[in-house]
């Protein structure tokens, strides 16, 4: 079987729709299907990224992150501020960017092209964030107007939809009735071994002086995008007593400029923005904290969620969206549109220790229902089923 797996942006540090296609790809090649089966990797590469040592490095990342996949590369003249738009509004060549026809097509990354490929075609749609934007002026309204588009077109071309919660399914056919039908609900994993398998104490130590946590800290894994709630959670922060401030940092693992902002503004000694965190470093990061914390206002899924569920860590989550579906009761919820509600759920897990023991058995136990290996064979299955009508 051929499978034509289409890509653009393959390593976005801590970006959960990425690590769901690298994870997921990593369980499938442990299986036997993957012996009969063929995938190749088409991916656009801007006018700039054709140069030199930035192609290379293209490369070079896509062999380490794509485990199995033969990558085709095509250059395109799009401009990178319109690359996402204008290859999913239009249509698109499939020839030329995989080489040869498919059996399977798969559109990862929430969206398809304008056209319908020869072959069975998959989408994952992870959620619909961009449809829950606030409104913010006509260049707002124009962006939310294409992205409602290209998801339009992703449900009108999918044989199957693969989506990562029943909150997304739901979702999707409250905007695309037309889905119904189509859809399967495929969880994320977690990689329990890793996010659970104790660091050392030098590891610890190493982390803390590397990203200037301290020794206590509430700590957001992420990127920096505005259903992820920073500025509410920052403002909760400052809400909080000063001796608990004194002895927990808030560490955000990564920030835009208008964060930093309103930090500076804040003068929030305890507040550590950073530049992402290393692969190599993230379980320490995590195993270390007093807390993750994850109030968006709008999930997929929440990735960062489940992680810290198998590294034995509390969570303060959301009331809304698909979190407390994911959490199972495993976690402590906050309305984050609330910044006292927020800090209230700060507080009350740092101090209360029988609530962290209840919270930290109940999320090791929750954590075991999400693996890689669920999620690659529940895609190959329901693949399998369509493919043999």
């Amino acid at each position: 079987m051929k499978v034509a797996l289409y890509l653009t942006d393959n390593k976005n540090p801590h970006d959960g729709v990425t690590k769901v296609l690298q994870e997921s790809l990593k369980a499938f090649a442990k299986t036997k299907q993957s012996e009969k089966t063929e995938i190749t990797g088409g991916a656009l590469l801007l006018r700039k990224e054709r140069r030199g040592a930035r192609r290379a490095e293209i490369e070079k990342d896509f062999r380490e992150t794509m485990p199995g996949v033969n990558m085709r590369y095509t250059n395109t003249v799009y401009p990178q501020k319109a690359l996402t738009f204008t290859e999913y509004l239009l249509s698109m060549n499939f020839k030329k960017i995989f080489g040869e026809q498919a059996d399977v097509y798969v559109f990862p990354l929430n969206y398809c092209p304008a056209n319908k490929p020869k072959g069975l075609t998959a989408v994952i749609i992870h959620d619909l964030t961009p449809l829950h934007a606030p409104k913010g002026g006509l260049k707002s309204a124009i962006k939310k107007k294409l992205h409602k588009k290209m998801y339009k077109n992703s449900v009108k071309n999918a044989d199957v939809i693969f989506t990562v919660s029943h909150h997304s399914e739901g979702e999707i056919l409250k905007y695309y009735p037309m889905a119904k039908g189509k859809i399967v609900v495929n969880y994320c994993g977690t990689d329990t071994d890793f996010f659970a398998a104790p660091a050392s104490e030098e590891k610890r130590a190493e982390v803390k002086e590397k990203y200037n946590t301290g020794e206590k800290y509430f700590l957001f894994v992420g990127q920096d995008r505005e259903n992820k709630n920073l500025a509410r959670l920052l403002n909760a922060y400052a809400l909080l007593p000063e001796e608990i401030r004194k002895n927990h940092k808030l560490v955000i693992a990564n920030h835009n400029r208008e964060l930093k902002e309103q930090a500076d503004k804040l003068a929030l000694s305890g507040a550590v923005l950073l530049n992402g965190i290393e692969n190599d470093d993230i379980a320490a990061v995590v195993q270390g904290a007093g807390a993750l914390m994850l109030v968006s206002t709008f999930e997929g899924f929440g990735l960062p969620l489940v992680e810290a569920m198998a590294a034995g860590v509390p969570t303060v989550t959301s009331n809304v969206s698909c979190l407390p579906e994911v959490a199972g009761g495993a976690a402590l919820l906050a309305d984050p549109y609330s910044e006292k509600s927020i800090a209230e759920a700060m507080e009350k897990i740092i101090t209360d220790e029988a609530l962290r023991k209840e919270l930290i058995e109940k999320g090791k136990e929750r954590a075991k229902a999400f693996t890689w290996k669920n999620t690659a064979d529940t895609f190959v299955k329901e693949i399998g089923k369509r493919l043999s009508k």
